[in-house]
């Protein structure tokens, strides 16, 4: 029973180690080419979500990759997490928690440098 739970945790843990490496490194490709820097845990250019949708996505995505991105990060030298960009935002439309931005915002673990 013992060694049952331990390759079930071992799983669990290649599965989310596997997932975070995905999702960082494909957002990076992506943002490369937009110029960037870091990546994001949901797709920015999808239309379909609202924004703030998005953003509350890509936050629930900080939670819960955290760990694996500290070790990333700190470790191995890996890639920052971005800010959800903010577009055509009025002082109106935002939630008191991001200042609207043509580019982009910061973030509260890293702040993204606009591209040159």
């Amino acid at each position: 029973m013992r060694r049952r739970s331990i390759r079930v945790l071992i799983i669990c843990i290649t599965i989310y180690v596997a997932l975070y490496f995905v999702l960082s490194r494909l957002s990076l490709r992506i943002n490369a080419k937009m110029g960037v820097q870091g990546f994001f845990y949901v797709p920015v250019s999808a239309t379909d979500m609202q924004l703030a949708t998005l953003q509350r996505l890509h936050e629930v995505g900080n939670i819960v990759f955290y760990p694996a991105w500290l070790v990333d990060y700190k470790i191995l030298g890996g890639p920052v997490v971005s800010a959800i960009p903010l577009f055509n935002l009025d002082n109106s439309n935002t939630n008191g928690l991001a200042t609207p931005s043509i580019k982009c915002c910061t973030h509260p673990i890293t702040a993204v440098k606009e591209p040159q």
